[in-house]
């Protein structure tokens, strides 16, 4: 699943003399990182000049580091041992700027000064003077240590014991915070304030208006090209002739290739229909044979014949596949005419995933088109063209764009919808009629309850990403225009129940 880290930025302040404890400092904030990041969603992440800095003109160098990083940090861990550091023009050392810095910042600064021992020879007289006056300023705020592993101890109790304190946790999740809210979705296809009642249109490219031009096309096409009939087999009167036994074993293993009658009743009836003349030889394929000896590379019958019979065969098969296209998808493009719908979208503007997310809306009686009016289909070659041969969970979704994510980015794995096997009963064979309603039913996954004077729609989100829209399963079906839509929100992130309300326009044929 998903998470949300709120990350601290820890920096690392100390003199040249302070080298070991750097990368005990490094390895005791992953340790933490590692025991508490996921359960909490704290991660820290630590800062220090000689890996966070950039060459940068233009100032004193503290004042540019302070500028590029260290006001930045969270929290911070000084250390001192015997030297003090460099002066800055406000501070004895760079790092008690640091420090100052932060205090007055109002952030935590672990300070701690080593007591490890040290050959004279090495000692920083001047610097270490300086150390323990800077201990007398900070007298009851820092830490002292012998060794390095004393120091890791102390230093991983502290980190733990302040970023685990009821404030930093409490601070994380006020950080860390889910904000739902409903959208609309207009004619465009843009995300708005206030939803807009549409003219439903399924989700594809298919458009019985474009198919019918492409059809006409093809007769065009096809009634230019003129193969002229097949040429008769030459006999020679006498049937026991060599000649004619090697022309009728031709025959069989080269036999015509010919359009199927109930194949031309059909395109022919279609053409009468659209007032489109057919020449005579309009279905001629001249000597265009299968070539029953071989098979093609996809598998079908091979052809013996110029490239412009086969062509011609070729665009009849695709004519007659197109009408039967066109057919069916207008006679599902008529039964949804007319419906209207409206679109939304839930948006988490938070900076925290969420989940188990429940929208609940609220219309008055007689708004939604309930699953009993949805529309039907009789022809039965139609629906098991639409079941067969489209997506019908496709056809009816809210496709995603660059502003919102479809409904199955929201769902876990395993919990799509519309996706499960038709049944087949091999002695009565498949009922597409019901396959189609459950197909309906499952797609347009909205619960709905009938109350006195309201009807109360439910839908489900498994998780939604912080700073992510996603659009709802399907567009809403109406019978009537609503004005508004109530809503509540409801999550497991978020203690409260979320109350709104969107005003509705309506932008649909009859309406303009």
């Amino acid at each position: 699943m998903p998470q949300n880290v709120t990350q601290y930025d820890l920096l690392i302040s100390c003199p040249g003399d302070i080298k070991e404890e750097i990368e005990v400092i490094n390895r005791t904030v992953q340790k933490f990182n590692d025991q508490f990041s996921d359960t909490l969603g704290i991660s820290i992440r630590t800062r220090h000049w000689s890996k966070n800095s950039y060459p940068q003109s233009g100032g004193k160098p503290q004042a540019l580091l302070n500028e590029q990083f260290v006001k930045k940090c969270d929290a911070a861990v000084a250390l001192f041992w015997t030297r003090f550091g460099t002066p800055t023009d406000e501070y004895g050392s760079g790092t008690e700027e640091e420090i100052e810095i932060m205090m007055d910042a109002g952030k935590q600064v672990f300070l701690y000064f080593s007591e490890k021992p040290i050959s004279p020879s090495k000692m920083d007289s001047e610097g270490y003077q300086k150390v323990q006056a800077l201990k007398q300023k900070y007298n009851g705020i820092y830490f002292s240590y012998c060794t390095a592993e004393d120091f890791e101890s102390s230093f991983y109790a502290h980190l733990t014991q302040y970023f685990l304190s009821v404030k930093a946790v409490a601070d994380a999740k006020l950080q860390r915070k889910s904000q739902l809210v409903l959208r609309g979705i207009d004619v465009d296809g843009h995300l708005c304030e206030t939803p807009t009642v549409l003219d439903f249109k399924f989700n594809t490219s298919k458009d019985s208006k474009i198919q019918l031009a492409e059809i006409k096309e093809l007769y065009r096409k096809i009634d230019s090209m003129h193969m002229g009939q097949r040429l008769p087999v030459k006999k020679d009167g006498s049937e026991k002739s060599p000649w004619n036994a090697f022309a009728y074993m031709g025959d069989s293993l080269f036999p015509p290739v010919t359009v199927d009658q109930k194949l031309q009743e059909t395109i022919v009836a279609v053409a009468k229909s659209l007032e489109i003349p057919l020449s005579d030889d309009f279905f001629h394929l001249g000597n265009l044979s299968q070539n029953i000896t071989s098979v093609s590379l996809m598998g079908g019958c091979s052809y013996t014949g110029t490239k412009d019979e086969e062509l011609k065969y070729e665009l009849i098969m695709e004519l007659h596949d197109s009408i039967s296209e066109f057919i069916n998808w207008s006679k599902v493009e008529e039964a949804y005419a007319g419906l209207t719908c409206i679109k939304l979208a839930i948006e988490n503007s938070g900076t925290a995933v969420d989940e188990d997310i429940e929208v609940e809306l609220r219309f008055n009686n007689n708004i939604l088109l309930p699953l009993d009016k949805f529309p039907e289909i009789q022809d039965e070659y139609t629906i098991e063209y639409l079941l067969d041969k489209c997506d019908l969970k496709v056809l009816l979704s809210i496709p995603p764009t660059a502003q919102y994510k479809a409904y199955d980015d929201s769902q876990k794995i395993g919990s799509s919808i519309g996706e499960a096997p038709y049944p087949f009963n091999p002695f009565t064979g498949r009922d597409y009629q019901e396959d189609y309603q459950d197909d309906i039913a499952d797609i347009y996954c909205y619960e709905i309850f009938a109350e006195k004077d309201r009807c109360i729609m439910k839908v489900k989100f498994d998780y939604i990403k912080h700073h992510t829209v996603i659009a709802f399963p399907t567009p809403i079906f109406l019978q009537k225009a609503p004005t508004e839509i109530e809503y509540t929100i409801t999550s497991k992130n978020s203690p409260d129940i979320l109350l709104g309300k969107l005003l509705v326009t309506t932008n649909t044929i009859d309406a303009q």
